[in-house]
């Protein structure tokens, strides 16, 4: 018991505001940033240059579009409308097409019926077996000589759709130019599978830093974000965790007590309990201090990071310029491990302006 004598010192009232501090630059770590429309006008999407780049191709599959009327008279449509789009975009992209062979074999042996081609949980399981980035699939219908199509991009990673495009059209020769006009529609958009969206880099960065930069194909400025993440996070929790315990031990603290003739209580040293207790109270405000610095800082590197990711320019290998070469980016950041005597980590800033 501790004795009414004693000065208690502020260590125990000052938990709780430590405790509402942490909790509030936890929640804000995890607010998301408003972010300027104007993103297009950032430093980081400066004019591109031309260099090998060494992004692997992406996959794609172009699915027989989905018959959905059984139309005999229009079943060439099947391919036309995937194939039409292939050739939008073929130019513009650095790809892979996944042979048709290989997914009707995957087709067959999986027993997909003709509505299955329209089906996105199946499509979807079919090109992670493959290996694909994206699919191009869809369907149409014919009713009262009205064609009808519906076509998709749809992204395996994420599970998203990417774009979709309906269109309508007279059976006749005319349907073939909207045809065309749907497939130049999707390659406009299909961009957002071979360069890495600004809102995706934004939701993976608020989970964990450097998550955003991974998904651009910025792996130094990932490696930067995510050992700065977790290094903040780990010396935050560390130091909550030890205020926490000291908090605990100040708590549980019982020096010696005595009762005289009269009843009364008293300690045994009472200066020898009032240093344990002043000890305790700095200690444990000691770490407090650290925890709520920290949880500052991890907060700042949240926030931090979640801007950068969404404002810097994805890799875009995979993005053909009229040369028919890849386009590159002209800051770079690299972050690796420097192969010299002493093991270390090397950084380095690079950038680089093209007159064309």
């Amino acid at each position: 018991m501790k004795c009414s004598s004693t000065t208690l010192p502020s260590f125990a009232s000052r938990g709780g505001f430590l405790a509402g501090v942490s909790l509030l630059l936890l929640v804000a770590m995890l607010l998301p940033l408003p972010l300027s429309a104007a993103k297009e006008q950032a430093t980081f999407k400066a004019k591109p240059v031309t260099i090998d780049a060494e992004a692997p191709a992406k996959k794609l599959v172009f699915l027989d579009f989905y018959n959905e009327a059984s139309d005999a008279n229009l079943q060439y449509l099947s391919q036309s409308i995937g194939n039409a789009v292939d050739t939008a975009i073929k130019d513009k992209y650095r790809y892979s097409r996944i042979p048709e062979a290989t997914w009707k074999k995957y087709t067959k042996d999986n027993n997909w019926t003709e509505k299955d081609f329209y089906d996105r949980k199946k499509v979807r399981e079919m090109g992670k077996a493959l290996g694909a980035d994206g699919v191009i699939y869809g369907k149409y219908n014919s009713a009262d000589q009205q064609l009808e199509i519906h076509a998709i991009i749809f992204s395996v990673i994420d599970g998203e759709v990417v774009d979709e495009q309906d269109a309508k059209a007279p059976i006749s020769a005319e349907m073939f130019e909207t045809i065309n006009q749907v497939s130049d529609n999707l390659a406009k958009k299909i961009k957002d599978l071979f360069v890495p969206s600004d809102r995706g880099a934004l939701t993976r960065s608020l989970l964990f830093p450097g998550w955003g930069h991974f998904y651009k194909q910025r792996t130094g400025w990932g490696n930067f974000w995510m050992i700065s993440g977790g290094t903040a996070l780990a010396f935050t929790a560390t130091m909550t965790t030890m205020f926490i315990v000291i908090r605990a031990q100040y708590a549980a603290y019982e020096p010696q007590v005595y009762k005289n003739s009269a009843g009364g209580t008293g300690h045994y040293n009472q200066t020898e309990a009032q240093a344990e207790f002043d000890r305790l109270e700095a200690k444990g405000n000691q770490y407090g201090q650290l925890a709520l610095i920290g949880g500052g800082i991890t907060a700042g590197i949240w926030l931090i990071s979640m801007a950068h990711a969404y404002f810097i320019a994805p890799d875009a290998g995979n993005v053909l310029r009229k040369d028919n070469k890849t386009a590159a980016l002209p800051v770079q950041f690299h972050l690796g491990a420097d192969h010299s005597q002493i093991p270390s980590l090397r950084a380095s800033f690079s950038y680089t302006w093209g007159f064309q």
